[in-house]
């Protein structure tokens, strides 16, 4: 098979014997030596942007038919999935580093994708032709690339996105992250002679052990540091090198980030994590001093807000300049007409203390009511889950008649800014219980084929695999039943791909063999359908 990779103004990312390397250059070399894993990221599913700003006021272009341009996009592990799911949508990847470029250029091939592109190309020089973009993502890029690559990026969506359109950029924020950056300053202090970043991070590793079992210090200097040495034990060599090791990486504060993307002429819309913007998600004490902070005015408060909880990391969504003054900050229960809603969410059985129940739902944020038409709503949601329910249908649910139809619009309305639940412009369709014939979406049974173990399911979320669900994802494909599950998984059981234990003893009979297989078919079905992850 060949592989056709588009490459635009690239340069190589090693220099020429005797030049020295351009900050572009040194950037891509780490990440052709360590490239970083790319996996869906659902904050910057479109159809949560346009469904976010259509309860700002604004209109915002079909997920269905839009034209979608990730800047950095890595191999391709966000859009790539996307472009699956939605084939009259076309999608274009800009991305400096060759190899993941081609890594990307690669399952687009295998997937047979004719709707998506990745280009290979420096941000500042992409051209991207006479039609603008709908949507515009810039996933774990601005942070950590220098000024002038800040403000391409930005000069480039207030360039290319579409009148209508909707940009995402996530970026670290202070002074959230300060506390984070003794350690990087650490870290950098003491691999700054060290080229490979494989060695970077190897030196890095055990640098973190010796912090983790030091005995001393006690002030909260020593105490911040060794929390945050303990946090950067936990985490991939492939985060640790580019969120810590990088020569860049300038978070910034609220204000900062929106004033360089006013000079691109682009205002401020939200967040893609909603909740975080509505003070009354606060408690009383936190609201009240965050109105005086900011007077209840939106860029202040957003700052305040920040100082207040300390938020390392921001996800924030960007329109033209010019529809600033269309945005209507007054949420409006109304502007969830046509919405699909999103869990998952669970009925607690202890409710919380003077409410008859309470569901919790995305971050174990919870909603607790004393209406049975809201709760006959999250139950209709639960129900559905893990797919969407269409907000007309969930009032439905709840409403027994005009008088609770009012009621049941408020719970749902409060669960949304609550971010109890999320709103998507367009439906998830999956299914919770598999049938007959099990079928898993074709770029996941082709990513598993190719030796993937994180995947993208139905909901646009990464979901890791375990071995048994790998070996038998080829089959999820609409023409095996059960029986061809079990006998797969059987055959692989007795050729040694897969050991299956009773007791804390290994199982090595026949019929003990034909048995685990037939639960394990029967509870990776449950696990893959809970996930998301059955059409």
């Amino acid at each position: 098979m060949s592989v056709k990779l588009q490459n635009r103004n690239a340069k190589p990312s090693t220099p020429e014997p005797g030049t020295e390397a351009s900050p572009n250059a040194r950037i891509a070399a780490r990440y052709d030596q360590a490239p970083y894993a790319s996996h869906a990221y659902p904050q910057s599913q479109p159809a949560r942007l346009a469904a976010i700003a259509q309860l700002y006021g604004l209109d915002a272009p079909a997920i269905e038919t839009a034209r979608v341009l990730e800047i950095g996009c890595a191999s391709g592990g966000n859009i790539i999935p996307l472009a699956a799911r939605y084939p009259e949508a076309h999608f274009t990847g800009v991305e400096l580093s060759i190899v993941q470029a081609e890594q990307g250029a690669v399952r687009i091939a295998r997937l047979g994708l004719g709707n998506a592109a990745i280009v290979r190309a420096d941000v500042a020089a992409f051209a991207p032709g006479e039609k603008a973009f709908d949507y515009i993502l810039c996933h774990g890029v601005y942070s950590w690339a220098p000024q002038a690559v800040r403000d391409a990026i930005l000069r480039v969506i207030g360039e290319c996105l579409s009148p209508e359109g909707v940009a995402f950029v996530s970026y670290n924020v202070l002074p959230g992250w300060r506390p984070k950056q003794v350690l990087r300053d650490a870290l950098m202090s003491r691999v700054s002679g060290i080229a490979d970043v494989g060695a970077q991070v190897a030196f890095t590793r055990a640098f973190l052990a010796r912090l983790r079992d030091w005995k001393g210090g006690d002030t909260a200097y020593h105490r911040d540091l060794k929390e945050m040495a303990a946090h950067a034990e936990a985490i991939r060599d492939d985060y640790l090198a580019h969120e810590f090791l990088e020569n860049d990486n300038e978070p910034q504060t609220f204000t900062q980030f929106a004033q360089e993307a006013a000079r691109a002429e682009l205002a401020f819309l939200g967040e893609s994590e909603m909740w975080m913007q509505i003070a009354e998600n606060f408690d009383l004490p936190t609201r009240d001093i965050l109105r005086d902070l900011s007077g209840n005015l939106v860029l202040p408060m957003e700052q305040s807000i920040d100082i207040l909880t300390g938020r390392t990391f921001r996800q924030t969504l960007l329109v033209h300049g010019a529809r600033a003054e269309k945005i209507e900050r007054i949420l409006n229960p109304k502007r969830l007409e046509g919405l699909h809603i999103l869990g998952p969410v669970a009925e607690l059985a202890e409710p919380r203390p003077g409410h008859s129940w309470s569901f919790v739902g995305a971050g174990q944020r919870t909603l607790s009511t004393s209406g049975a038409p809201a709760r006959r709503a999250f139950q209709a949601l639960a129900a559905q889950g893990p797919s969407s329910l269409p907000f007309a249908a969930m009032v439905e649910a709840g409403a027994l008649g005009e008088e609770e139809r009012a009621l049941t619009i408020d719970a749902i309305y409060k669960a949304v800014v609550a971010g109890v639940v999320n709103v998507v412009s367009a439906p998830v369709v999956a299914q919770a219980v598999a049938g007959d014939l099990p079928l898993a979406p074709g770029w996941v049974r082709s990513d598993v084929g190719a030796g993937e173990v994180h995947v993208a399911n139905l909901r646009h979320e990464s979901v890791t695999l375990e071995i048994v669900p790998r070996l038998l994802m080829p089959l999820l494909d609409g023409k095996h039943g059960r029986a061809s599950l079990e006998a797969e998984l059987l055959a692989r059981a007795k050729a040694g791909d897969v050991k299956f234990h009773r007791g804390g003893a290994e199982v090595a009979d026949d019929e003990g063999l034909a048995a685990c297989a037939k639960e394990h078919v029967e509870r990776t079905l449950a696990q893959l359908g809970a996930v998301a992850l059955l059409g």
